[in-house]
């Protein structure tokens, strides 16, 4: 690797045109294509910047180093780069898929789609690209349509494992559970080991009402992947809702210790920490510390630091993202705006904002579960 860059670099400094640079050309464009994506972005901005290669050579260049970039999280230049590849070859199907990645990545799901759509058109036979429009459309709440989509890969490929995932996931979010369960069985027939799939119907049969089956399979996520951060997190909202807080404490804590920290989760685990009666403050300054406060539910973490007031949140929710987004962060804000009375001993302010969290939270969404498990438990 060492003597890899040494070569790029030396190519770097004397530049394309220098006769000795002329000898590297071959490795500079097999070094365009390394694994490495920053060995690669080196030789490909090379390549680039050198002015020398044309037509299908720089188109290839060109959608080397957007692959590099997309690897590096950096999807803007990505964009860029394969915009470059397609403006030489406007038919590069693949191309067309990896720039349409790049925009999912980035949220802009109708330019994402845009460019599935006239991926498939170039080639029907395409079936990456259309799952990646059905994970387009997913993500903007198209969900009939990214059904649709999904249906078409598992018809062409039955052991499209993803393609089961996701439409189960989707049918989840339409309150199909039935049809997300046989999708999650599947699943598991697929890939009988795989965490993810114990984790996704577990999440269905929690969406039932099913607890006790729920627990089942997180338990089983579990076992077959230790270190899959979200079973913890779901597992945590199962204990939670049959009022095991204790439980809920400890694979809250496990989700936050397991992965990069997480709002959700700490907000779940200092509400099932009051549930037990502890005393909390410095554990949630903590966490809190760790997070960006900036966006939703950020502003929930400082209602509870005394920091913001429930007006406050609520105006949050109403802010940024789509209509469905808003509607998503309003229902949450009313759940944990109760979850905060209760813990001020304010119970009778606490009713009322309960029963609009589980009229208006999907029921896929765990503030739903929480909210439901909580008027249940009231006297």
């Amino acid at each position: 690797m060492r003597r890899l860059r040494l070569v790029l670099l030396a190519a770097l400094g004397m530049g394309l045109s220098h006769p000795a640079v002329a000898q590297t050309s071959d490795q500079l464009l097999q070094y365009c294509g390394d694994p490495h994506p920053e060995v690669r972005l080196l030789a490909c901005t090379i390549i680039i910047n050198g002015g020398q290669e044309k037509g299908q050579t720089l188109a290839d260049t060109y959608t080397a180093r957007g692959t590099a970039y997309s690897i590096t999280g950096d999807e803007l230049h990505a964009i860029e780069d394969f915009s470059q590849a397609l403006q030489l070859d406007p038919s590069r199907v693949l191309v067309l898929g990896y720039r349409g990645d790049a925009y999912l990545a980035r949220g802009d799901y109708d330019r994402a789609i845009a460019d599935f759509s006239r991926a498939v058109q170039f080639d029907p036979d395409y079936t990456d690209g259309l799952y990646g429009r059905a994970s387009a459309y997913r993500s903007k709440g198209d969900n009939d349509r990214a059904i649709a989509d999904y249906s078409t890969v598992i018809e062409r490929d039955p052991k499209y494992a993803e393609a089961f995932a996701y439409r189960g996931v989707t049918y989840l979010a339409n309150d199909q559970i039935g049809r997300a369960i046989d999708d999650f069985d599947t699943l598991i027939n697929l890939a009988p080991n795989n965490a993810q799939a114990f984790n996704l119907r577990g999440s269905a049969y929690l969406q039932m009402g099913e607890n006790a089956r729920a627990m089942e399979d997180y338990d089983r996520a579990v076992r077959a992947d230790p270190d899959y951060a979200p079973t913890y997190y779901n597992r945590g909202i199962v204990e939670f809702v049959m009022g095991r807080f204790a439980d809920a404490v400890r694979d809250f804590t496990k989700r936050i210790e397991a992965q990069s920290p997480n709002t959700y989760a700490a907000l779940w685990l200092h509400i099932a920490r009051r549930k037990t009666g502890t005393n909390d403050t410095a554990e949630f300054t903590r966490n809190a510390a760790a997070l960006d406060l900036s966006t939703w539910p950020g502003p929930v973490v400082r209602l509870y630091q005394g920091q913001a007031t429930p007006e406050d949140v609520r105006t949050s929710a109403k802010t940024g993202g789509d209509a469905k987004a808003q509607l998503d962060k309003t229902c949450q804000a009313a759940f944990y705006i109760a979850e905060y009375q209760m813990s001020r001993g304010n119970v009778n302010a606490a009713v009322p904002v309960l029963s609009e969290a589980s009229i208006s939270c999907p029921h896929n969404l765990p503030e739903y579960d929480g909210a439901t498990a909580e008027l249940a438990r009231l006297p």
